[in-house]
């Protein structure tokens, strides 16, 4: 029974993208303010299908009020991308071997993502104006600086050089930055253990379709995506300072929401920061 509803679920994915890709095009063509909205309205269906329920702590900026932002956070798995974009209209930061996956690698660039080189201290600085024009344009993008998916119990160190998307240039905006956390919970109403957690994580050298086969035999899964105080590069020493924040801000919350801790996580304080104001609708959680 379980193999014909994974089956049943392959089977509305196939569908949806059937819908969602030329609605995707013909969007990003007439009404390129609102591109994100199509792949925000997928990545609803695509969870409905998959079973993976969503429970927001705290709450994004509003890239209407503020301006584009950055978010960064841990990452897990795939199912990060559709977590965090039925929340809000915001494309991702990705490695260049993502574009040549099947499937995924077609998704990815529909949905509008940047795609960077990691390997290449040549292409980093492009890499890097490449966001910066999508902040600075008003548009929220997602960054993953671990580099990698992990575990979903412990956060790998991040790497900062891509946080100079939003170092403060001339005339130019102090753009924000807000920490993420992504904690895997649950399935089927029982809380994930190291046995059952990899069946969601995906990671190491875990072959892709397998995985995703095997995630949609275990059935209905919660994961809780937690939204942090933001802060600025000019709130920092040295963007290194900001990336070293924003990994403790990301572990903390993620320690806590992994202990099924009531309220809202202690975070670290920011490190010779200026007093400077989060906005009302994310200064407190």
């Amino acid at each position: 029974m379980k193999q014909v509803k994974a089956g049943l679920i392959f089977l509305g994915f196939a569908g949806a993208l059937a819908i969602y890709a030329p609605a995707q095009a013909l969007v990003s063509l007439i009404w390129p303010a609102h591109a994100r909205i199509p792949s925000r309205v997928f990545f609803i269906v695509f969870s409905a299908l998959a079973g993976l329920k969503v429970r927001q702590e705290g709450a994004p900026l509003d890239a209407d009020e503020e301006g584009g932002f950055l978010i960064v956070s841990n990452h897990v798995s795939y199912f990060d991308v559709a977590a965090l974009g039925q929340l809000l209209p915001v494309a991702f930061v990705a490695k260049t071997e993502v574009a040549g996956w099947p499937i995924m690698g077609w998704l990815t660039k529909l949905s509008g993502a940047v795609f960077i080189n990691r390997n290449s201290r040549a292409a980093a600085a492009r890499d890097k104006r490449a966001i910066q024009a999508r902040l600075e344009g008003g548009g929220v993008m997602a960054l993953f600086p671990e580099g990698t998916s992990s575990d979903g119990i412990h956060v790998l160190p991040f790497k900062s050089a891509l946080l100079g998307a939003v170092e403060p240039a001339g005339e130019k905006r102090d753009i924000w930055v807000q920490p993420v956390s992504i904690t895997y919970k649950a399935s089927c109403g029982l809380p994930l253990s190291r046995r059952t957690r990899p069946s969601y994580a995906w990671y190491g050298d875990m072959d892709f379709l397998p995985h995703k086969w095997g995630a949609y035999l275990q059935g209905p899964f919660e994961v809780v995506v937690r939204f942090h105080p933001p802060a600025r590069r000019s709130d920092f020493s040295s963007r290194k300072a900001l990336s070293s924040w924003c990994e403790a801000v990301v572990r903390a919350g993620l320690d806590h929401d992994l202990a099924g801790r009531p309220g809202a996580p202690a975070l670290p304080e920011k490190p010779g920061a200026r007093a400077v104001e989060p906005p009302e609708a994310v200064a407190a959680e």
